[in-house]
């Protein structure tokens, strides 16, 4: 898309000149280059966002459905979050209680990332240094469900700003700066259409200074069709 061609021209050449390949620079215009690459990948995530947006809204959005191996999908986003440069100051333990016997469901891989991504990427942004996030998933009692939960310990949603958090472009700012949080606003809201178009529910709880819990319930066999009971033949008697 055209948005994307320029940001990827100036994080190239910012790539460029923190490698030294335009000689070499002293420190602070290293940090210079450094907060030029930050804003720029921040940026692209805006225009992705928006795109993407822009898709759903327009009815292009369709699902490609396969079987996803819940376990490790969760264990790999966890391990990229961990690892982003945003995060990894942070120190933030994060204990994983995902059942290892979990079925696999049926679902679009792509589209289940990037609802799990934006929840513990969420759980990341408002939990302060050296917090803690608690992930958890399990069979529901009906054997039909499974329930996601990610919890965190971080500043929490005020009771009066809870009801906005679905709103695209909405973000808690009165603290959202103190902790230098990056986001567009649009990460809760695409998780949650995401999650509705698997057929599943995705709601949270939260209390002010104690943290917040996402719960994501999604189907194990959503898209397959029922098979219809047999046919019993009447019995004919013969003749």
């Amino acid at each position: 898309h055209e948005l994307r061609t320029p940001l990827t021209s100036i994080k190239g050449y910012a790539d460029l000149m923190s490698m030294g390949v335009g000689g070499s620079m002293n420190d602070q215009q290293a940090r210079f280059v450094t907060t030029i690459r930050d804003n720029t990948e921040r940026m692209v995530g805006l225009v992705n966002d928006l795109l993407l947006i822009s898709t759903i809204d327009s009815g292009g959005e369709t699902l490609t459905l396969e079987s996803v191996d819940l376990p490790a999908t969760i264990t790999e986003i966890l391990a990229t979050a961990a690892a982003a440069s945003d995060y990894a100051i942070k120190q933030i333990t994060v204990d994983m209680d995902v059942d290892p016997e979990l079925p696999a469901i049926r679902a679009d891989r792509d589209k289940l990332r990037q609802v799990f991504t934006n929840v513990i990427e969420n759980a990341y942004s408002y939990t302060p240094n050296q917090g803690k996030i608690t992930v958890h998933a399990a069979l529901q009692a009906d054997g039909e469900h499974v329930l996601i939960t990610v919890k965190d310990n971080g500043i929490g949603i005020p009771k009066e700003f809870q009801d906005r958090v679905w709103n695209r472009f909405e973000r808690y700012e009165q603290n959202a700066l103190v902790m230098a949080v990056s986001g567009t606003g649009l990460g809760l809201p695409i998780a949650r259409q995401y999650v509705e178009m698997h057929g599943g529910r995705i709601w949270f709880e939260s209390t002010p200074d104690t943290g917040t819990t996402f719960y994501i319930e999604l189907p194990i066999h959503f898209g397959e069709q029922a098979q219809p009971d047999p046919i019993e033949k009447p019995i004919t008697e013969s003749k």
